[in-house]
């Protein structure tokens, strides 16, 4: 008998059920942009632990929606002005189409300080 293990790929994300965690306030350190569309942001802090490939950063995924250029467009602002940020993540990202293997937490939310 099977059971239903609630996973969804969907444009790549892969969705595994459990609920979004913040990251404690940190900066951010770099942001790796690519084409693929799966941007990469590297925290001063860490990660929180997941079952993700790599945890050393976050993903941001630019799908040509407006909530994932939102999303960019605020870690690069965040970055170029040195600001405090929490980050939000929930799931795994594939970090490159081709490699469906390689995963990272998947960026929800960035809440901006003025500290």
């Amino acid at each position: 008998m099977l059971k239903y293990l609630g996973i969804a790929f969907l444009g790549g994300y892969m969705g595994v059920a459990h609920s979004a965690v913040n990251v404690d306030a940190s900066r951010i350190e770099s942001i790796e942009v690519r084409s693929s569309g799966a941007h990469a942001v590297y925290l001063v802090g860490s990660m929180p632990s997941s079952s993700c490939t790599y945890n050393d950063r976050a993903i941001i995924l630019d799908n040509g929606s407006v909530g994932g250029k939102a999303l960019l467009d605020t870690a690069l602002a965040a970055f170029i002005a040195n600001k405090t940020v929490i980050i939000r993540v929930d799931g795994c990202a594939f970090l490159n189409p081709e490699a469906s293997s390689v995963t990272s937490p998947r960026i929800i939310k960035i809440q901006v300080f003025n500290l």
